[in-house]
């Protein structure tokens, strides 16, 4: 069958009467996941940060940031095109479970690949070196994320919720353990790997739960060629997205130090305490948006982004406010250089929800050409920024960078292309109340 999106009258009236009930429970699911996260990191987060110092917590990040910039690789971009398929091609679940996890696999070994071949012409330490190769260890682990992606095609994310607090309770009990034994930075470069491996092994157990197996799953050359003729766009766009959020932590170790690193990272950490509110609303509204009828409700979308929009910019006023005292009172005097950090990064967060939105929307077209591009402007922007910015401004240079970027590319870009500026028009008059 062809991996294209079967836009039946059928399908979108079945979508449409499933997701109209489920959707905002499976947002409440996942917002309660992310508000767990979100406790958990102002405090054992907080606690690690402060343990490690900005020079041992700047080389954690930097090779987290490493890692992150090629970790697209791991999934080839299949995610989206999964679960888009899994919606409209119910019968072929196994066939297409199966075959991207295939595409996963090797995936993986290309990242690691890579990963090798970046770390042969860097000029990082043996023991940097080695806590990138932890961290892109946890990366191969990540292949299991199909049973997720099936979870979230059914509105199901209730068991991904389960599946993800039981790896956090096990990975805050051990980085507990390791500040009580006063562990080294090897040790807690290990938690990646025991974290995706608990939550791997408990994404297993509750597919189980619902009367399904790994081992009823099927490879087909056939879907796998098809899913990667629709995922490449996306792995492209992917592989934009991951510079642009960890490029400007790997050029600051470039252009000053990995104490900056730590400073800048302490003060993104905070900032991205709002990040998983436009990602999980995007995710969950997906099967929503697949289905809409953009003659007759575009009203409900336009509703939906303008709310959203504005509480982001609200929250981000307070955080704004609060910040100086938020970092001093969490990480200590050490760190405080980071509060202005985190005064520039909080508003990328609603225009991270424009982009999100409008991702959806060319996806929902079949749109992901389109979708790298724009990714692809908004990495080649930031770096960039980063190299005019970094060497004069430092940390402070690297946040402008990343907000100039995003406000150019989230907002302004389907301006620009021949088109698509019903999309930029829908941005604006969504947030004009029109």
């Amino acid at each position: 069958m062809p991996m294209k999106l079967l836009q039946t009258s059928k399908i979108a009236n079945d979508l449409k009467r499933i997701y109209s009930n489920q959707y905002f429970g499976n947002t409440v699911w996942l917002l309660a996941e992310n508000g767990l996260r979100l406790v958990a990191g102002l405090f054992v987060g907080v606690w690690v940060v402060r343990y490690l110092g900005p020079e041992d917590f700047g080389i954690l990040s930097y090779a987290n940031s490493f890692v992150i910039v090629f970790a697209a690789l791991g999934s080839l971009g299949v995610d989206n095109i999964l679960v888009r398929e899994l919606i409209v091609q119910k019968n072929n679940r196994d066939y297409l479970i199966g075959s991207a996890f295939a595409i996963k696999l090797i995936g993986s070994i290309v990242l690691v690949l890579v990963v090798s071949v970046a770390l042969w012409f860097s000029s990082g330490s043996t023991e940097v070196n080695i806590i990138i190769y932890l961290i892109v260890l946890s990366n191969l682990l990540s292949s299991f994320n199909v049973i997720s992606l099936y979870f979230q095609s059914q509105v199901l994310s209730k068991y991904q919720v389960f599946a993800s607090i039981i790896s956090l309770i096990i990975s805050i009990a051990i980085k507990i353990y390791f500040i009580l034994t006063e562990r080294g930075l090897f040790a807690f470069a290990s938690v990646y790997v025991i974290e995706s491996l608990a939550f791997a092994a408990s994404a297993i157990f509750f597919y189980k739960y619902n009367g399904l197996s790994p081992f009823t799953w099927k490879i087909r050359r056939s879907t796998i060629a098809a899913l990667f003729r629709d995922s490449w766009p996306l792995l492209l766009s992917g592989i934009s997205i991951s510079l642009g959020m960890r490029i400007d932590q790997v050029m600051l170790n470039h252009f000053l130090d990995t104490s900056s690193v730590g400073l800048y990272a302490a003060g993104v950490k905070i900032a991205e305490v709002l990040v998983f509110i436009p990602a999980v609303i995007g995710k969950s509204i997906y099967p929503k948006i697949v289905a809409l009828d953009m003659e007759t409700e575009q009203g409900k979308l336009k509703g939906l982004i303008r709310h959203v929009f504005y509480l982001l910019l609200a929250i981000s006023i307070g955080v704004l406010l609060a910040s100086e005292y938020l970092v001093d009172i969490l990480y200590g005097s050490e760190f405080l250089e980071s509060y202005l950090v985190i005064n520039i990064l909080v508003f990328t967060i609603p225009l991270t929800y424009l982009g999100t939105i409008t991702n959806k929307l060319l996806l929902k077209f079949g749109l992901g050409k389109v979708i790298f591009i724009k990714q692809f402007s908004l990495a080649l922007l930031n770096i960039s920024l980063n190299i005019i910015l970094i060497p004069i401004y430092g940390i402070i240079g690297a946040a402008f960078s990343t907000l100039l970027a995003s406000l150019v590319t989230n907002l302004f870009f389907e301006l620009f292309v021949p088109g698509k500026r019903w999309l930029f028009n829908l941005k604006i008059n969504s947030l004009l109340l029109r």
